[in-house]
């Protein structure tokens, strides 16, 4: 792969990589604060169903992506991948702050609408899938899709563990857990300036804005088509227990464990580090002996078994290296999932199709969120 080509993709993956700290500094965070009833303002009905809240605050940000994600994928294709990221960039900043804000002050239901809105231009990661079927040859996809995955492990090592020096000292409820919201907005505005710099388009393929097709009419197109239909069905069901799984066990190691919120950042830091470490050397190898659709079989299978077992482990001595099985055959069979869904789209669609794969991915995590809360 030429340098020209790394030097494109590079600013998307660091536009992963901030994505997803927000992401996991609030997935860290949202699970124990609903405890913290001398910060957020709780009526009767949430102080008895802290958890269902819990469930209800982790799926609220994918449910921003949900929108978001069908939207920047469709303009991308129309307009160009650099100036949607762009205008979807300016939101975040502003939106991260605005977390921090309504948690400092209390205000349960204005956290709720700026978690809507953070995921709402965190949707923006699409485009980094489009990217990577712009200019890498189906051959390669799966080594840099898997690439794209070292980028969200990484981030879900640094945003817990910026808990850690923070429980160092003694800081007031409403700091600890607001700061590192504080830290994304700054970090959100250093990144627009970065991308606005520095991205190079990477398509050529939109159309004229004088002959755009409706989006309603081009998810059509795309959804008529069997195979890719097949695809995202089958996209669909992995993402559902993949993000079960990724939702669910920081809520139980809260609920069953009384993990605080250090002992949960460890955790998560850990898992993560299992994905980054499979894709920065293990799924080249697979990808260069293994059919992606092998891989996704047997490594599905293997996450069943590993979630069934799952349930039979009531101490972390056990249960702990069943969390890491389980992560090392998610970091597998996801690059699988979305390379095989890129080989079956059109180039013209290619934003459409990743926009709508990356909606059900956030789906399946929103559903999953408040599910496990209900439940």
């Amino acid at each position: 792969m030429s340098e020209n080509i790394v030097k494109k993709l590079l600013p998307m993956y660091v536009v992963i990589f901030f994505a997803f700290l927000g992401q996991s500094a609030a997935t860290t965070i949202l699970a124990p604060i609903v405890h913290q009833t001398d910060l957020l303002s709780l009526n009767a009905f949430w102080l008895d169903n802290q958890t269902l809240l819990s469930g209800i605050l982790m799926g609220l940000y994918p449910v921003g992506q949900i929108i978001g994600s069908n939207i920047i994928g469709h303009m991308s294709d129309q307009y160009g991948r650099r100036p949607t990221l762009i205008a979807s960039m300016v939101i975040a900043p502003i939106s991260f702050t605005a977390i921090g804000l309504a948690i400092s002050s209390g205000q349960l239901y204005l956290l709720m609408f700026c978690l809507i809105v953070t995921g709402l231009c965190e949707g923006n990661i699409t485009i980094a899938h489009s990217m990577i079927t712009d200019l890498v040859d189906s051959s390669n996809r799966q080594r840099f899709f898997g690439y794209m995955h070292i980028a969200t492990s990484m981030a879900y090592i640094v945003g817990p563990l910026l808990f850690i020096p923070l429980s160092w000292f003694e800081l007031p409820n409403n700091l600890y857990y607001t700061f590192p919201f504080y830290l994304m907005g700054s970090l959100s505005a250093l990144n627009l300036i970065i991308i606005t710099l520095q991205m190079e388009e990477s398509s050529n393929h939109h159309t004229n804005t004088d002959n755009h097709i409706a989006w309603r009419d081009k998810l059509k197109q795309v959804l008529d088509q069997p195979n890719l239909k097949k695809q995202l069905i089958f996209n669909g069901m992995v993402y559902l227990m993949i993000m079960g799984f990724f939702r669910y066990y920081p809520i139980y190691m809260v609920d069953a464990f009384d993990f605080d919120v250090e002992h949960l950042a460890c955790l998560i830091a850990i898992c993560a580090s299992v994905m980054m470490l499979a894709n920065m050397g293990l799924n080249a190898k697979l990808a260069r002996n293994f059919h992606p659709t092998s891989l996704a079989s047997s490594s599905v299978m293997m996450i069943s078994i590993g979630l069934i077992t799952m349930t039979q482990a009531h101490y972390l001595v056990t249960l702990i290296p069943q969390l890491i099985f389980i992560t090392l055959m998610i970091a597998i069979c996801l690059p699988c999932c979305h390379t095989m869904l890129s080989n079956q789209a059109p180039v013209s669609q290619q934003g459409m199709i990743m926009g709508i794969n990356q909606s059900i991915v956030v789906a399946a995590s929103a559903f999953a969120s408040m599910t496990c809360g209900m439940l």
